[in-house]
């Protein structure tokens, strides 16, 4: 099969439209003919080799981590899907998506909402569970509650606005001049331009201060947290996990998050998209050879939403 890969960590000159083996599905497992991958910046990260601490995967390395597409196998003892269903799913070790097939465990995967073309639904996954396993299992969040959202127009901060107000919370985004009316557009209550405004020297004090963009610190926050409020960031950095430690002798906490795939988290979400609570945004589209240009276009910082690559059948 054809898939975007990596045999070294560099550059854009690393990325390689090559063809692989085409992984068959194990015990437990469905093998999904993709129709659609979604580029995040964990996958100019793990080429650019600044993960390479945390993912130890061996080379070549498949590139992507969410995609859509059909059951086309099914291995031994699954039972949840049947060829032909339309899913979508988040890839357990930050790699394997951007490719024709994908094999993985069935309790990863979900049926795609019946509202979301191939491509909306692989801009899903994993920053829309990223943003409800922050809110709903890290903080807790609750009917009443103040939310600032850090990078409200990127992939996580559209599913964190939107998410926070399903939960009935009070919601703060932080983006830049142009995107503004885009995130108040999301649900968002109060916005916040960051290039005029420190949200941390306002008066405003929140519940949860959550960076969907690894852009803010602890401690660079934590003036904007009520007592017993909680920092989260989204890029585990040894940073984070300090600041994480001393935060229990404060009255503001900092924690760590690592995303955990599941298909029951991805079911919930089909419900709210059926439901017309959420929506995705799909800022640009790419065919999956053109790899290089998206991530080129994602290192930029100026995404609203996701980018998503079309792969094999329209």
């Amino acid at each position: 099969m054809k898939a975007m890969l990596i045999r070294s960590y560099g550059g854009p000159e690393v990325v390689e439209h090559g063809e692989v083996e085409t992984p068959k599905p194990g015990a437990g497992e469905v093998q999904i003919e993709v129709r659609a991958s979604s580029v995040n910046p964990i996958d100019w990260m793990v080429r650019d080799g600044a993960l390479k601490m945390f993912i130890r995967q061996p080379f070549p390395i498949i590139l992507g981590v969410d995609f859509s597409g059909m059951i086309s196998a099914v291995g031994t003892g699954a039972s949840r899907f049947a060829s032909g269903d339309e899913v979508y799913a988040c890839t357990p070790h930050d790699n394997g998506a951007h490719a024709e097939f994908v094999s993985l465990s069935e309790d990863l995967v979900a049926l795609k909402p019946k509202s979301l073309s191939f491509e909306e639904a692989a801009s899903v996954p994993a920053v829309a569970m990223t943003a409800l396993q922050v809110l709903r299992d890290v903080c807790s969040v609750k009917s009443g509650q103040s939310i600032l959202v850090n990078g409200a127009s990127g992939g996580v901060g559209v599913f964190a606005v939107q998410l926070a107000k399903a939960f009935d919370a009070r919601v703060t985004g932080v983006c830049g001049p142009a995107n503004l009316e885009f995130v108040r557009s999301l649900g968002a209550d109060e916005v916040v331009d960051y290039r005029s405004q420190d949200f941390a020297s306002l008066s405003a004090r929140y519940d949860v201060v959550f960076d969907c963009v690894a852009a803010r610190t602890y401690w660079s926050s934590r003036r904007a947290l009520v007592r017993g409020g909680v920092f989260v960031s989204t890029m585990p950095t040894p940073a984070a996990f300090v600041a994480r430690a001393l935060s229990a002798f404060s009255s503001r906490r900092a924690r760590t998050f690592i995303l955990k795939p599941n298909g029951a988290d991805l079911e919930y979400l089909s419900g709210l998209f059926e439901q017309g609570r959420i929506k995705t945004v799909v800022d640009r589209r790419f065919p999956l050879e053109k790899l290089g240009e998206a991530l080129a276009y994602s290192k930029t910082g100026r995404v609203r939403g996701k980018i998503v690559l079309s792969v094999g059948s329209p």
